[in-house]
């Protein structure tokens, strides 16, 4: 996803019911920029649902979309990353794991 704010990440998650539509392991991708204390309950709902939660914002803009030169700093678990760093790498230059989203330290 890649959405305005965290009020729409909440409406794609709670009233559009994503989560009920996933399958087990599914991985939810947030790459808009939004409040880190939300990027942590998001991850926790995500959990509930059994999805597993990557917050990863891009920098870039625009030209960089096109260009394919994206930066993506993702936070979340080294699996999730791991899986989904294939797609990440067909729009960013450069991509990083930056830690968990959250307190897991699983």
């Amino acid at each position: 996803m890649c959405l305005r704010d965290d009020s729409d990440i909440w409406n794609v998650l709670e009233e559009q019911r994503l989560p009920a539509a996933v399958a087990p392991g599914t991985i939810i991708v947030n790459h808009g920029t939004g409040d880190p204390t939300e990027a942590v309950l998001l991850a926790e709902r995500a959990r509930r649902a059994g999805a597993v939660y990557l917050d990863a914002p891009v920098s870039g803009g625009g030209p960089g979309a096109r260009a394919r030169t994206l930066t993506t700093f993702a936070g979340g678990p080294r699996g999730a990353f791991d899986a989904a760093r294939p797609v990440f790498d067909t729009f960013s230059e450069t991509v990083r794991l930056m830690g968990l989203v959250n307190h897991d330290r699983r």
